[in-house]
Formats: structure tokens, sequence, C-alpha cells
């Protein structure tokens, strides 16, 4: 009698783990999921994961591979957020403990989860410890691991169980594990000599029968775990290269990348098409996961021009999804086949779906391996970008591993993950803004084309924060630095950084005043210099006489995002989750119930909408349906208050284009104009708006508020929030006989869309608002907008929060305004006003009084 086995059908996820093959990456690209659908998708995924656990703390293990699966999924967990100190983690703690391993995999894999956790469990130390001391002592004298402890390996080591005992001793060492250098040294020898002729790896090591033989062909899945812990190896032997510094210069000479860079381009042309791959790529996660470390230990967005992560992210996705289950199909037992002493019998689940029906399940370790690494890719690769280094032509990378380590002591000190990224300033701009932060630095002639210049300036003008270093403070490329900023900026300054600037203490307290100089145009400070020779401190990890180097990219980033959150919990994910099943099922009741109803009363179907579903924040300026008017003048009110503040990143003009493109609407921007040179009908509307007070005279107040009253309509702002121009402006209605200001309600029209009966605006529904009025306002929920009425008339709008720098969604610290979706919207809205047809001539004034007498204007400047 044979024992009982269980069968399943192909799933999604055993269909893809066999029938990747090399076409993956070189055919066309998968949309990637959203940000939103890849948070759910690992939150899924870890609910299943959690459910598969074992009563003994691990999960279902490979026979002879004990350990395996355990360390994966605990791996997986906490890098998802799964918090330390829960059962799940605890128990799992207890299993791999006890779990009795003598496979380099399982070890390199264990080591690695121990290493996540020492942080939490300092009495885990020991154990790691002895991993990594395991690894090391079974290493090969030619650098290689084999399957089993040195002595059974008989010399056979091959390179995909030699990337897990790299993976295994690097966290080890991060977590403060001594790892002999002589383990890199011989790691590295074997790398550097074993690379094919054309750039690439494979499985084992080829040794030719003749000189004249040709190389075999590499594999992908083995080329990029190789690519990757070639530069694992090299960080741990090169980790001080170029520091410290010797009189302006980094020591050492310049270091020979050849072997890394044929590696990538290896990958480069892999992408391309240009190589085929040997057929051992079969195994989607494996493949994906050994791309994800490549291009992260590279710091590469791009293997030439195809996002590595964007293809991997469609297909991993979908495997995170799937959740490590299978469906199960029936229990049969397979005549002939002799019984299997190792074999156990694959758990069985059941889960109830959305409909309430039960499924039968089944989980391997196939399937518990393929979701883990699905989860790591993801969560590794959708980390954010802390900083990108910029590439160009000349020494931009004389100490290569600072950002890469920076990047790791940072999601150290702030508990997150956080890529890193090298842009090559030959792309567009576009690709530029995956982190707000862009690192340029050198010790040699920096010499840009008009073409690199433009995009820095650019990148700047779209929101990014520009840092620029002179490597071991070289004089040298200081001038030239700041030669360059000069030349980019003539309208402001490089100054010296004020000792209360918020980048000396907007998340932590920094003591190392004088560390940085920058340039401020008023709404940020978008540009900042040093000469402090804070790369090498990244670079040698010195975290403990350095530290203000460290803390000040932590104060950078948070200052260059507004405090941007940090990632959903995954926890609050879940949540999310169920919630939208509550209201699915909600929904289905309900369109049960219409169903049956409608059948009742012999009537069509209503369509009842699901609740659940969010909505996109597209913005269809075409939507909208204007007054008539194809044709309207506008100017901005010169004033003393800075009312050119951030006019410069050309939002207004944005919008004023996608009137004209959409709606048909042309909105002829004039020259500001001072208030005794604004016409009473001309412009038909008039843009007041500042960073201070105005400051108008008497006189300036006046006609201001004759052309209100005589027709002029008015869009006003106070830029950035200010709080002075906000009190100066309401100041002047109030003193301003038969103007007033009227507060919006969260029921106002406006909000709606329908603020006049011939105009049909946007919606909306769902405003959000900047940190600093969040913190303001806790429980504020409907935008801060007001009329500004004469009589019972609409002369304008007011409002006290920022909305033309908020519409381009570009970060700025302390702003106080909206989002970039509402700030549109409510400029929208507002223009829609002036498309009314022009009033008759005669109903200007209609404050019911006596029309003052108007001083005379001083005539138009040329």
């Amino acid at each position: 009698m044979t024992r009982p086995r269980i069968l399943w059908c192909a799933s999604v996820l055993l269909g893809l783990a066999l029938a990747a093959s090399s076409a993956w990456a070189q055919s066309g690209i998968e949309p990637p999921p959203t940000d939103t659908k890849i948070e759910e998708a690992i939150a899924e995924a870890c609910q299943t994961l959690k459910k598969l656990q074992q009563p003994d703390g691990g999960w279902v293990e490979y026979p002879q591979h004990e350990g395996a699966t355990t360390s994966l999924a605990v791996q997986a967990l906490l890098l998802a957020g799964e918090p330390y100190d829960s059962v799940t983690i605890r128990q799992a703690i207890e299993a791999l403990g006890a779990a009795k391993i003598t496979r380099t995999y399982v070890m390199g894999c264990r080591a690695m989860a121990y290493a996540q956790l020492v942080r939490h469990y300092p009495n885990l130390r020991h154990r790691l410890a002895a991993d990594a001391t395991w690894l090391a002592r079974n290493q090969h004298d030619d650098g290689m691991w084999g399957y089993l402890v040195k002595a059974e390996n008989k010399g056979r080591g091959d390179n995909s169980v030699t990337g897990f005992a790299v993976l295994g001793l690097c966290d080890a060492s991060m977590a403060n594990c001594e790892v002999s250098d002589s383990v890199w040294t011989k790691l590295f020898r074997h790398y550097t000599t074993t690379q094919t002729a054309d750039g690439g790896w494979t499985y084992q090591p080829f040794t030719k029968a003749k000189p004249t033989d040709p190389d075999p062909d590499a594999s992908v899945t083995i080329t990029g775990p190789s690519l990757a812990s070639l530069m694992i190896a090299s960080d741990q032997l090169l980790r001080t290269a170029g520091c410290p510094c010797a009189k302006g210069k980094s020591s050492g000479g310049k270091l020979d990348n050849t072997i890394l860079d044929k590696g990538i381009q290896w990958m480069v042309d892999y992408f391309e098409g240009k190589k085929k791959s040997h057929a051992d790529d079969r195994y989607l996660t494996y493949y994906w996961y050994g791309l994800q470390r490549a291009g992260q230990a590279s710091g590469l967005k791009n293997f030439g021009k195809h996002d590595w992560y964007k293809r991997g992210a469609a297909q991993m996705y979908r495997l995170a999804k799937s959740s490590g289950v299978r469906p199960l199909v029936k229990s049969i037992d397979l005549p002939g086949e002799k019984p299997d002493p190792n074999f156990k019998p694959p758990q069985i689940i059941t889960i109830t779906d959305s409909k309430g029906k039960e499924k039968q399940y089944v989980a391997d370790p196939n399937g518990i391996v393929d979701v883990s690494l699905a989860i790591i890719f993801l969560v590794k690769g959708n980390a954010p970008v802390l900083m990108n280094k910029l590439k160009y032509d000349g020494d931009w990378n004389r100490h290569r591993r600072d950002l890469a380590l920076l990047a790791q002591e940072t999601g150290k000190r702030l508990e997150r993950q956080f890529r890193w990224q090298v842009i090559d300033i030959k792309s567009s701009t576009k690709d530029w803004h995956d982190s707000p932060l862009m690192y340029l630095s050198g010790e040699e002639a920096l010499t840009l084309t008009a073409e690199d210049k433009e995009k820095l300036k650019q990148f700047c003008f779209e929101g990014g924060t520009l840092l620029v270093e002179a490597n071991c403070a070289n004089s040298a490329f200081s001038q030239q630095a700041r030669a360059l900023i000069a030349e980019l900026w003539p309208d402001w300054p490089l100054k010296p950084l004020a000792d209360d600037h918020p980048l000396y203490s907007c998340q932590l307290p920094i003591e190392a005043k004088g560390l940085l100089e920058g340039v401020d145009d008023g709404v940020r400070t978008f540009c900042l210099f040093t000469d402090k020779d804070v790369s090498c401190a990244w670079q040698m990890q010195d975290t403990v006489n350095r530290k203000e180097s460290f803390d000040l990219v932590v104060n950078l980033y948070a200052y260059a995002t507004d405090k941007a959150p940090a990632p959903a919990k995954l926890q609050d994910t879940i949540a999310r989750l169920q919630e939208k099943q509550r209201l699915m099922d909600e929904w289905e009741k309900a369109v049960a119930a219409e169903k049956e109803a409608a059948k009742k009363e012999k009537r069509p179907t209503k369509t009842i909408p699901k609740t659940w579903i969010e909505k996109e924040e597209v913005i269809k300026v075409s939507k909208v349906k204007t007054g008539g008017r194809q044709l309207v003048n506008m100017q901005c009110l010169a004033h003393k208050g800075n009312y050119q503040l951030g006019l410069h990143y050309q939002m207004l003009g944005l919008i004023i284009n996608e009137f004209q493109t959409e709606a048909g609407v042309t909105i002829a921007m004039g020259a500001a104009s001072p208030a005794d040179e604004i016409d009473v009908g001309m412009p038909d509307v008039l843009v007041v708006r500042g960073g201070a007070a105005m400051e108008l005279t008497d006189a300036e107040k006046d006609y201001l508020a004759d052309y209100m009253k005589s027709g002029g309509f008015v869009i006003a702002e106070a830029a950035m929030g200010s709080k002075s121009f906000d009190e100066d402006f309401r100041t002047f209605i109030a003193g301003a006989e038969g103007l007033d200001l009227a507060p919006m309600e969260a029921g106002d029209p406006f909000f709606k869309g329908d603020m006049d009966s011939s105009l049909k605006g946007l919606e909306i529904d769902n405003p959000r608002f900047s940190r600093a009025v969040r913190e303001e306002h806790p429980d504020i929920k409907t935008p801060m907008i007001l009329r500004i009425v004469a009589g019972d008339r609409t002369v304008g709008y007011y409002s006290p929060l920022d909305l033309t720098y908020s519409a381009s969604g570009y970060g700025a610290y302390n702003l106080r305004g909206y989002d970039r979706a509402t700030a549109v919207k409510m400029l929208v809205n507002m223009l829609l006003m002036t498309t009314r047809p022009e009033m008759p001539a005669g109903q200007g004034d209609t404050t019911g009084g006596e029309t003052k007498p108007k001083k005379p204007r001083k005539p138009k400047k040329s």
C-alpha cells in the first residue's frame, strides 16, 4: 500500500514559477501595481503566512533543509512590518533555535533572520555569531561554498549557494558580528577570476580543456546575485576607500571598476535581448530576488533603459496575492510509487471567500518560499529612495559606497527600509524624482554642458533638492561648484544657513552649525553646499565621531519631504483590507436585495455603487462647463509683500495652459501692475497674493476696492499660507466700504462645483491639507475659502492658505496649504467664475451707497 499523496492543480503561482524564462525581462512590461495595491498584496500574503505557521512556531520545511522556509518567512514578515514582539515572531524564534541546520543555504537564511532580530532580541546575538562562524569556517579555499559542511563537499561549490552564504555573512557584519577580511578576500578573488569574458557568471566556474574553447553561456539568475555578492565583498574590503582625506584629496588611487562595469553591462545586454541565458533561470521568484539584490547593491534604477523593479513588481505582486497556497483538487494513491520516508502531507487550510464559500487549500515549502521571496522583493524594491547620486562625465564616484552605507545607517535610525540610486545626468529629469534629494560630489574638474546645467535647474524647480559636496573639502571643486550655483541661480545667493534654520532641528537637534550653505527662493532652501567632508563619514560609517553627518541626512530628508509620514503599518493595512471586505459584504447584500425588489416591483435593477473602491485623483478640466467667454485677461497685483513668491514654479501658467487646451478658454496673463495702474474694467481677473504684508497706501487700497466694486474679479491667496499677508488682507477688506469676507461652509455649492447656474466645476469631495495645517487644525475637514462680496455679489475668492505652490504637488517644509488635487480643483473653480459673460454697464457698484469720487490714477508705464 502506498502512502496517500495530495495533488493540486497548476495555480498561477506554479505556472509562473515554471514558465518563466529569459523572455520575462526581454518581453513587454506589465503595468506595475500601485503602492496601495502592493501594500495590500503584502498584507494578504502576511496574513496567510501567519495562518500557515505550525504549532511548533515554524513553517512546513523541505526534507533535509529544516529551517529554510521558517527563516525566509520570518524575514518576510519582519520586513513587511510584523511587530517584533508578536506571538508569531516569538514562536518562530523558538523554531529557529530548535532547527538542526547542516546546509549552507539554510544557515545563510537563518543568519539573515537573526540579523533582523538581534536589535530587539540582544540575547540572540550569540546565535547569530555562531551561524556567522559556521559560514566562515565552511568557506572553500577558492572562495565558494558548497551545500554541506566543507569536509563533505569534496571541493564542490557553486555560485548559487555561495550567494546565500554571502547574504548571511553580510547581514551578520552589518549587525556588528565580526567577519574576517580573509573571507571577503577569498570571495573577491573568486568573482574577479571566474567572470566570463562577456561579463557574466555561471553556476559553477568553467575549466576550459583548451584555451581556445569558448566560455559557457552565463546565467541571469547567477549573474545578478554574483554581481551583488562581488559588490558586498568589495564594500567590506574597501569600506574606507578614499578615506580619510589627505590635503584635500581622497587617499589611495582610483578604484578599478572594470569587473563591476562588465557585470553591469552583461545585465544591460540581457535586458536589451542581446544575451541568451542558460535554462536554469526558469524559477521566477529566485530570478527576481537575484535581480533585486543586483539592482540595489549597484544603486541602479535601470539596466539600460529597463526599470528592474517595475518589471518584477507586476509578477511578484501576483505571487504575493496568491499567498503561498494552491487549490486542493483531491487526495489519491499513486500506484507503483515507493513510499518516501521523509514525506510529510502538506498542510490543508480552509479559507472562506467573499461570498461565504469555504475552499480548501494546501501549503507546501515551494509556495511558502515563493511568497516569502515575493514579499521581500516588493518590500525592499518599493522602499523609498533616500537620495539619488548623480553620475556625470567626471570624478562623480570617488567615495563609491557613501550613499549605500548611508541608506543602511539611516534605515537603522528610522527603523524602515531605504534605498539609494545612481542617476545618469544624461537621463530625463522625469527619472530624477524617485527621491526629493540629489547628491552631486567630486574633487576634480566639474565640467558640465549647458544641457546638464539646465537639467539641474529644472530638477530644483520641479521640487527637487540638490546637495553638492566637495569631496575631502577639495578647494578646486569647491570653487567650481560655487561658480556653478551662482550661474544657475543668480537671483538667490549661496550663503551659510542661519543657526535656527529648520535643517538643524526639524527631526533631530544638530549642534554642529555651519555644516551647510544654501540657496533659498523664499519657498524653500532647494540647493545646499558643503565642503565639510560629510561623505567620508558616511563611507567609513563613523557614527560616533561624526554623528552630525548622519543626523544631517535624517533632517534633510524630513525637510525635503515636509516630514512625509512613514509607510502604512502592516496592521493598518490589514485593518483597511478588513474594512474593504466588510463594505464588499454589505454591497453584495444590497445588490441581492435590489435584485429581489426589482423583480417583485417589475422594474429595472438599479446600480448599487461599490463604496470601497478608492477614487483616483484624476483632474479633468475638459469636464467643466464654462460661462461662455473665450478670452479672459488676467494680471497680478504688484506690491511690497513679495507677490512673486513661488511663481517661478510656473503652476499658475500650467493651469492656464490646461484651461486653453481642455476648456477652450484663453487666459491672457499681463504684466504685474500696482493698484494705481489697474483700470476699473481691466483686467477681467486680478490675482492678489503675497508672502508678506502688502503695505498698500490709502490711495492704492481705494483703487483696489473700486476695482472689485466696479465689476472686477479677484483671486487672492496668502502665498505659502503667510500669516502676515493674511492679517494684512483681512484688515484691508474690513476697512473697505462695501466689501466683506464671507466664510464658506462645508455644504457650499463651490465645493460641489456649482458656483453659478451657467457653470459646472470640479467637486472637492475629499480635501487634503498640508502637515502644518493639520497640526494647527487637527479637526479640519473643509477648505479655508472665503468669498469676497460686494453686497449680494461675489467679486472674488480669498484663501488664507496657499493654492498656487500647493497645486504643484512639490514639498516645502512648513507649507500652509493643500495637497495638489485639492489646490488645483479650487483654482479651476475660481477661474471658471471669470468665464461668465461680462457684467452690463452700470451694475458695477452694488453697495447701494453714494459712489466716492475716485482719485486720479497714475499714467500707465509704457
